[in-house]
Formats: C-alpha cells, structure tokens, sequence
C-alpha cells in the first residue's frame, strides 16, 4: 500500500509540470480536457477496482492507473506540441 503511494508521488508532478507549460504557451484548453479525462479516469478505475477487489487498496491502485495514463496522454501532446511549433 505505501509503496503505491510512493509511486504516486513520484508520478504526480509530470502532469502538473507539463500542464503548466501548456499555460504559458496558451493552450490552456488542453489542460482543461486533461483534467476532465483524468477526473474521468479516476472515477473509471476506482470503480472498476471496487467491483473486482474486496481490499482497500482500489482507491490507490485506480488513482495510480489514472495517474500513469495521464501522465502518457500528456507526455505525448506536449511532444506533438513542441514538433508543431518547431516547423513554424
């Protein structure tokens, strides 16, 4: 369980980071669907756990599952991002 956390902790700030970045190029919309589609995938996965695990664990292990795939969406744009404005 805490080494759950702990992974959590270390992934948390990417998302953060890059949306940040995503602020001060004023792609802020972008920022926004990933909160949404993270608020989305939290839900997602905590439930799906809930209903396939009878330990306590569902809520970490759906918030870390959100966590890694966000963390890949959000990776991906800012690369796709950063390729559209070097050909500018």
């Amino acid at each position: 369980m805490i080494l759950i956390l702990v992974i959590i902790n270390l992934i948390v700030p990417i998302p953060l980071v890059v949306s940040r970045i995503l602020d001060g190029l004023g792609k802020s919309i972008y920022s926004l669907i990933g909160t949404i589609i993270k608020i989305g995938l939290d839900m997602f996965f905590i439930a799906l756990l809930a209903m396939t695990s009878y330990h306590g664990w569902s809520v970490s292990l759906g918030i870390l599952c959100s966590q890694i795939v966000i963390t890949i969406f959000y990776l991906i744009l800012i690369k796709v991002i950063f390729n559209k404005m070097e050909k500018i």
